[in-house]
């Protein structure tokens, strides 16, 4: 089958352009597939019209632009140049509101100000998801038969799944460059629930990126990430870590090992259909954005 063409991707010129002349719709610029699905669902429950919802890739960002306001190359610094650079543009009001993850910016005590940009609440888009009443209703309609509630399930793997953000925000603070290891050959599983050898993990990882010589400092970077930590999880923990850990956990009860060949991409989406559109009527990011549309 003949796969149907891409759409032409926008330039920031030609956004600039329709929103001098054309102000009744609401363009909100998220980084990817998930936060559109979100975004979109929200505000059409919540009865919103005339707003569109785009993802940053339908727009051409210039590299240099993105690096020209100190932020990385990826979806997330896209969103926010985009933001800043409308920001500059439009002295006056204009209808565009871009969404990025906080990312590590919550416990790096970082603070973007920007009137165009709203930040999620915790460090990504998915971690809405990370709470007893999503999680309990996705084991009781896609995980039948799971023994254990969504409550000893989010016990279980939070402490690991910690260890893991504190590995990826010690390599981001020294500037290293690491690529990640397989953290599953460097977990257990005892007394119904993960146990996470963090040694074993950092030397493979190490090891793997020929930085063998830099345990000592990485290890003791990574112990200060730790001493961060927050009463709330979700400041701390990564979307697609999360989603990953929960695939390998329901795998490891009797009866569920087949859970170990779901496409990550099918729990993110099926997690997703889980939430509440009460529960995030709650949350700040999405008070500030029905104020806006």
């Amino acid at each position: 089958m003949q796969q149907p063409e891409a759409l032409p991707r926008r330039t920031l010129q030609e956004l600039r352009a329709i929103h001098r002349l054309d102000q009744t719709v609401h363009d909100i610029i998220v980084e990817g597939i998930s936060d559109k699905t979100i975004i979109d669902w929200f505000l059409e429950a919540s009865r919103k019209q005339n707003f569109e919802v785009y993802e940053v890739s339908r727009f051409e960002v210039d590299p240099q632009l993105v690096v020209s306001y100190g932020l990385q190359d990826n979806n997330r610094g896209r969103v926010i140049a985009i933001a800043y650079h409308l920001a500059q543009s439009f002295q006056g009001n204009i209808r565009v509101t871009c969404i990025a993850d906080r990312d590590f910016d919550l416990v790096l005590d970082i603070e973007i100000r920007n009137r165009l940009l709203l930040l999620t609440d915790y460090v990504c888009m998915l971690m809405y998801t990370f709470n007893e009443r999503t999680l309990n209703k996705f084991l009781r309609l896609r995980v039948r038969r799971f023994s254990k509630p969504a409550r000893r399930a989010l016990q279980d793997i939070t402490a690991m799944l910690q260890s893991l953000f504190a590995i990826r925000l010690a390599n981001h603070l020294l500037e290293l460059g690491l690529q990640p290891v397989d953290w599953r050959r460097s977990c257990g599983f005892g007394d119904g629930r993960p146990e996470f050898d963090i040694s074993d993990y950092i030397a493979r990882y190490l090891n793997k990126n020929r930085r063998p010589a830099e345990r000592e400092r990485f290890v003791a970077k990574v112990r200060e990430c730790e001493a961060r930590g927050h009463a709330d999880p979700r400041f701390q923990i990564r979307g697609h870590d999360f989603i990953a850990v929960l695939i390998w956990y329901v795998s490891q009860h009797p009866g569920f090992r087949a859970f170990a060949r779901v496409p990550e991409e099918t729990v993110e989406q099926e997690l997703l259909t889980c939430l509440e559109l009460q529960d995030l009527a709650q949350e700040t990011l999405f008070q500030q954005l029905l104020t806006r549309v």
